[in-house]
């Protein structure tokens, strides 16, 4: 992946975590939402656009990491993962787990291929 898409993906990352920061300030300030409602839109919309945020300021450093390797769905997996640790912290720790284990089970898998593979 070129230099170009990855500033596509960072500018997307800058995007949503703006919107997501602009409606959970306009969500708290609006009388359209009940009350109850109104904190917890606010409130979820706040921590995602904080977690996207996160996202946008460590990109450069993971693109010296590799991040160009990671495709895109183990890339938005892991956002959905964090923004569930945001909004909701047991459950976004049991994605987290689901994913540590279904990664570490297909570099197992991929490895047994390689190794078991054709020759």
């Amino acid at each position: 992946m070129g230099s170009r898409e990855f500033a596509w993906q960072r500018a997307v990352l800058a995007i949503a975590s703006i919107t997501c920061l602009l409606l959970g300030a306009l969500a708290s300030t609006t009388d359209w939402i009940e009350s109850g409602s109104k904190e917890f839109t606010s409130g979820t919309l706040a921590k995602v656009g904080v977690v996207l945020g996160l996202a946008w300021l460590a990109a450069p450093h993971l693109e010296r990491l590799g991040w160009e390797r990671v495709r895109g769905n183990v890339l938005l997996a892991l956002l959905i993962v964090l923004a569930l640790f945001a909004i909701r912290p047991k459950i976004g720790a049991l994605a987290a787990l689901v994913l540590i284990v279904m990664a570490i089970g297909m570099s197992v898998l991929g490895w047994v291929r390689r190794t078991v593979g054709p020759k």
